[in-house]
């Protein structure tokens, strides 16, 4: 099987092209939609998927990875733009509810199979969009491996970063009632006390300077909004690769990565008392920080590693290219 990979100019890792097994590989990255806006951000994303599409004609199956109205254009144009006789999608990015919305991801009934990166977006998948539960499954995202080596600190101080769907008001509730030095970059405005002096806000910052921040920090925490909506674990899995002891809240983008007092603090969402008894615990006892971080590092790259999402990947779109479609040609 002959394998087109579109991977967003914004995706975290980048599969290699070559070989799984039998099967080839190429790998394309769609061109970036930075600074556009309105309908230029609209027509660009339809140029993409019209690209795309063509150009996986050639092959026996696209995947098309981290999309939301590209897989649309993809399957409302199937009879067009002729694709690849088999299409997955990886990691879904589920837009809020609208009727707009409702209506237009009915479409993904021509999309051959979903993969997505947090086991309970299946049964919103299903709810929303009336998908087949059976061409649905979950692989986890790969832990950025290369980072494992990267030399880290135990400098005294919290760590907290992200944008999609964060509880920055538990967090910061709680850390202004602990003494611990903190660096939080929110990617948005958020208000502290004024003698909370020992939190400093940070604006956002790219990945690679988050990942120098987080190799300081004593402990890293993922302080998480419970929701449909795509929240990935890509902070969560820079922690675990590096080594750092987590604190996490239990939700759809954290609960499949980590395990309570084995690789993390795992807690209730919107729980200050218990966002503070957990950093409190970690700040305060080194040998458990070690042994959670130890635990979080030797889980990450031993079961989320990019081979294995790669495999499963390509795995489950054999199996699903030998199912019968519903898919209009």
């Amino acid at each position: 099987m002959r394998i087109l990979i579109s991977v967003s100019h914004s995706l975290i890792f980048t599969p290699p092209d070559g070989t799984v097994g039998e099967h080839t590989i190429e790998v394309r990255i769609r061109r970036s939609d930075w600074g556009l806006r309105g309908l230029k951000a609209k027509f660009h994303h339809f140029a993409e998927a019209w690209r795309i599409g063509r150009e996986s004609s050639k092959f026996d199956a696209l995947i098309l990875c981290n999309v939301n109205i590209e897989a649309i254009v993809i399957a409302a144009l199937r009879s067009l733009i002729r694709p690849a006789k088999t299409v997955v999608i990886y990691d879904l990015l589920t837009p809020r509810r609208s009727r707009l919305v409702q209506f237009l991801y009915r479409l993904l009934s021509r999309i051959d199979g979903i993969v997505v990166i947090r086991s309970g977006d299946i049964a919103t998948i299903k709810s929303r969009f009336n998908y087949p539960g059976q061409r649905c499954r979950f692989i986890p995202f790969p832990a950025p491996s290369e980072i494992a080596s990267r030399h880290t600190d135990d400098l005294g101080y919290v760590y907290s970063a992200g944008w999609a769907h964060r509880d920055w008001h538990t967090l910061i509730a709680s850390l202004q009632k602990l003494p611990f030095p903190a660096k939080i970059s929110p990617g948005q405005e958020v208000q502290i006390e004024d003698d909370a002096r020992h939190i400093e806000i940070l604006p956002m910052q790219s990945p690679e300077n988050g990942r120098k921040l987080m190799a300081g920090a004593s402990i890293v925490v993922l302080s998480m909004s419970d929701t449909e909506l795509p929240s990935g674990p890509l902070v969560l899995l820079d922690a675990m690769t590096m080594g750092k002891a987590i604190v996490a809240t239990e939700v759809n983008g954290t609960r499949d990565y980590v395990k309570n007092d084995f690789s993390a603090v795992v807690i209730p969402p919107n729980d200050e008392l218990a966002m503070s008894a957990a950093i409190q615990r970690l700040m305060s006892n080194t040998a458990l920080r070690i042994r959670l971080g130890t635990a979080a590092r030797e889980m990450a790259l031993k079961n989320f590693t990019l081979e294995k999402t790669m495999h499963q990947l390509i795995a489950f779109t054999f199996s699903i290219a030998n199912l019968p479609s519903t898919s209009k040609r």
